[in-house]
């Protein structure tokens, strides 16, 4: 009895490290701390060199550090081991095909990920897989979708996509990456791949299939899910702004800003954020309450005031300032870069904003 005690409390402890562990390196990853996943899962591939979660986490890392081939012989050594189960292979499965996505090899990363969903794996890394597969445009619903590359871009459009003259559709998207590229690296620097732009048909049908509202983006890979009436630059600068700097600290306040004000429409952001503030009788705009609590601030409000802050910081600071705080998104962090100016320049741009008479 005390044996067979001590056994579960010894297996319930070992499971509950575990995964405690996970959700750390969950946490890591999602806050890019890279090197603090590599330092970990070195030391535990040190003290037991078939450690199979070690090996998925720096294949997972290293992909999204843009190492496609390092990454790629982490998850083929999980895919080959002895040690892994049937949801370790389809992990790896998924892993090696988005490496050839990544190196645009688009027939071989299909084909890996429609193993890896065949498999009789679990439930939810299946889900995970095919959410993959979604975003990567590999799942059956994209099969008839028309394909058009151009310099920057694969552009995939939905049979029913309703964009009246694809040319000048493409060119001003185009246009739109070398705009945004100019600024944030001086067109020195090529993505890692082409931009795979996808054009749904409409947002229902979109919905349906993503399970997601559009437009959305994953930089990491560059691709893009989109409407035609979208703006040119928005989804764009996500990606380019992501690929060409080298970001610590990210804040959506800043890099949606950054999206609304790289958008391209020509919109007064000023003009539309204090109309929508006055329509719902918003409280005053206070610059760090929307920064640190961006989710609880109503999308109509915090896109508009976010695109006006970041002209704003461009303007009154320059585009070398902006791009050295760009790397560390947070508040601090602008204290640091614009020094005295800082304290001064909320004020005055809260002034602006919360200013009811004129513009």
């Amino acid at each position: 009895m005390h044996k067979s005690f001590t056994l579960a409390l010894i297996l319930s402890l070992s499971t509950f490290s575990a995964f405690s562990q996970r959700e750390s390196l969950d946490v890591l990853y999602y806050q890019n701390q890279l090197d603090k996943i590599y330092s970990i899962c070195e030391g535990k591939l040190a003290s037991n060199p078939d450690d199979i979660d070690a090996k998925l986490w720096m294949g997972k890392a290293k992909l999204k550090e843009g190492k496609s081939q390092e990454a790629f012989d982490y998850f083929e050594e999980v895919s080959k081991s002895k040690a892994s189960n049937i949801d370790h292979k389809c992990e790896a499965y998924t892993g090696m095909g988005s490496c050839y996505f990544f190196e645009e090899n688009y027939k071989k990363g299909k084909s890996y990920l429609q193993k890896a969903f065949k498999m009789e794996a679990s439930d939810a890394s299946r889900h995970d897989t095919y959410k993959r597969m979604l975003l990567l445009g590999s799942e059956q619903s994209f099969k008839d979708w028309q394909k058009i590359e151009s310099k920057h871009f694969n552009f995939y459009f939905h049979p029913e996509h309703e964009v009246v003259n694809k040319e000048i559709f493409i060119s001003e998207r185009e246009r739109a990456y070398e705009r945004v590229n100019i600024f944030f690296n001086d067109n020195k620097y090529n993505l890692p791949k082409k931009i795979d732009f996808y054009i749904w048909s409409t947002l229902e049908y979109s919905n349906q299939v993503l399970k997601k509202d559009i437009g959305y983006v994953d930089p990491l890979f560059c691709v893009a899910h989109t409407h035609r009436e979208q703006t040119k630059g928005h989804e764009i600068t996500h990606i380019i702004s992501y690929n060409t700097i080298d970001i610590e600290i990210e804040s959506p306040f800043i890099t949606e800003g950054t999206a609304v004000h790289f958008d391209l429409t020509r919109k007064n952001k000023l003009k539309i954020a204090k109309e929508n503030i006055e329509e719902i009788n918003y409280p005053d705009i206070k610059v760090i309450d929307m920064w640190k609590n961006w989710n609880s601030v109503p999308r109509k409000i915090s896109y508009p005031v976010a695109g006006e802050f970041i002209q704003f910081m461009i303007r009154e600071g320059g585009k070398d300032k902006f791009l050295a705080f760009f790397k560390n998104q947070t508040f601090e962090n602008g204290q640091k870069i614009y020094g005295l100016e800082w304290e001064s320049m909320i004020n005055k741009f809260e002034n602006r904003i919360n200013n009811k008479d004129g513009i």
